[in-house]
């Protein structure tokens, strides 16, 4: 034997060592759709040889198969066209763009792919060089991310109105009062409790009640600033904590002020029919503001916000769909009460 053909020889075979040591599973179809040649991986993806012994097969399981035997049944007359037409306009491709495909394993299983095809001429004849690759983990990985993000947001916001909860809310609110220091601003928040809510419970049930509390927060969100947090504290009560001018007083028209106050007071009185029923509701809402951030603690400035919206409702006129205001300038461990309207 010349070296040519001895050099020649060897290098076949140290293609074919590297095609069988690929990760990535290879087969070639001939122009009738029969699996012609098949690596070793594309072997253990499919589960057609006996690798479940831990012996590797002495020759290929797959040759010889065709490739509606490697499709479960609901998808092969979609994949009849496909390959049809694939066949007229062969082109180097990645089959399932956006989504994967499915094999069918010789145990029965099925199994997630990445395809890739390529067009390829052998003696005037036509073939196609199909590249596979099992996803199965990628896949697990990527739905364990999905259902550890949705657990997050279960344990972070409200269920029915998709707000901050109250970890949330708090974990959120020092995260604005560092800020608040580092740039020398006034912190304010807000604890507004609805006036009217039990008496629409109580005629339209709790399926109504529902639908206004998602109102209520929906009217929130429109009315803050992106920066602003505003989430459900609990049941009928909703907080909102902020950031604002250190210039700004909480007697005048900033948004540290009373102006601020009733402009979210009124966008609550707005609502006036919830699913087909007409409501009346309003809100007692506690307002406490610093320019001492650094001197309070958050929980601090949710108790004495809490301590004045229940001064608000007890103050307030027995009339629903009308909201009440009580203000506070918080120099711990004493609230200084500005005002009531």
């Amino acid at each position: 034997m010349s070296d040519l053909h001895v050099s020649t020889a060897l290098s076949i075979d140290i293609v074919t060592s590297i095609i069988d040591a690929s990760p990535v599973g290879m087969m070639v179809f001939d122009a009738f759709g029969y699996v012609v040649f098949a690596n070793q991986q594309a072997e253990t993806i499919f589960c057609v040889d006996d690798l479940a012994s831990g012996e590797a097969p002495s020759k290929s399981t797959l040759v010889g198969k065709r490739i509606k035997d490697l499709i479960p049944q609901r998808f092969r007359d979609y994949h009849k066209d496909v390959e049809k037409e694939y066949m007229q306009h062969p082109i180097p491709k990645a089959m399932g763009v956006g989504r994967h495909l499915v094999g069918l394993c010789g145990d029965g299983s099925e199994v997630p792919l990445d395809v890739g095809l390529s067009p390829l001429n052998y003696n005037d004849e036509q073939y196609i060089l199909a590249s596979v690759v099992d996803i199965s983990d990628r896949l697990r990985v990527a739905q364990l991310e999905v259902e550890n993000r949705r657990l997050e947001k279960e344990a972070t916001h409200d269920p029915l109105t998709g707000l901050p909860n109250r970890r949330m809310l708090t974990e959120f609110a020092e995260k604005l009062r560092s800020l608040a220091v580092r740039n020398n601003q006034r912190l304010t928040i807000m604890f507004l409790d609805l006036d009217g809510f039990k008496l629409v419970n109580d005629q339209y049930g709790h399926h109504v009640g529902d639908q206004l509390l998602c109102e209520v927060a929906s009217v929130l969100k429109k009315l803050v600033r992106e920066s602003d947090i505003v989430g459900r504290y609990g049941g009928d009560e909703f907080l909102l904590c902020f950031v604002g001018d250190d210039k700004a007083t909480i007697e005048g028209e900033g948004r540290c002020g009373k102006k601020m106050a009733r402009h979210l007071a009124r966008g609550i009185e707005s609502i006036r029919v919830i699913d087909g029923h007409e409501v009346s509701i309003g809100a007692s809402i506690g307002l406490v503001s610093t320019v001492r951030p650094a001197a309070v603690t958050i929980e601090g400035m949710i108790n004495a916000a809490d301590r004045l919206m229940y001064k608000a409702k007890k103050t307030g006129v027995k009339k629903t769909g009308i909201s009440r205001v009580v203000m506070g300038e918080l120099h711990l461990p004493a609230v200084r009460r500005i005002e009531a309207e």
